[in-house]
């Protein structure tokens, strides 16, 4: 008897940043063989963060997986291995998309105390700490005290 390989198909989805969650699906895979009989698993040294979990014909993220969406991760390719009961094997991989969500950016100030009898051009009157989840520079302006201000 002739043994054919088993054939397998994933195809990886679309996900957005901001709603990822435990369990929802980001691949599907289609695995077939002649024999029947064949099992579906990660391709070993893949998955090692454990971001995915095989459910049915579908991989679906595990909570490891939605917290670094959420984050703002981009996820790893997906390989699959079938194997059939003549341990033939075939592989197939693809890689989800996230769709980033861009967060808006946070700004914090924080008053200082300044004497009236005392008060000079150039003195700081308030401190602020802004920053940006996806990164890169924020957009900073700034006003100082001038003489025109003192009274």
């Amino acid at each position: 008897m002739l043994f054919r390989s088993p054939t397998l198909t994933v195809t990886a989805g679309t996900i957005a940043e901001e709603t990822a969650a435990e369990n929802d699906v980001v691949a599907t895979f289609v695995s077939a063989d002649e024999e029947g009989g064949e099992t579906v698993d990660f391709t070993a040294g893949t998955n090692t963060d454990g971001y995915y979990q095989i459910s049915g014909n579908s991989v679906t993220l595990t909570a490891a997986g939605e917290t670094f969406v959420q984050g703002g991760g981009t996820l790893p390719a997906i390989s699959l291995t079938v194997t059939d009961t003549g341990a033939q094997t075939a592989v197939s991989s693809d890689t989800p998309t996230v769709t980033p969500f861009d967060d808006l950016p946070t700004l914090t100030v924080t008053a200082g105390t300044i004497a009236e009898e005392t008060a000079a051009e150039n003195d700081v009157v308030a401190t602020f700490v802004s920053a940006d989840e996806e990164g890169g520079e924020t957009d900073r302006k700034s006003t100082r005290l001038n003489s025109s201000h003192l009274v």
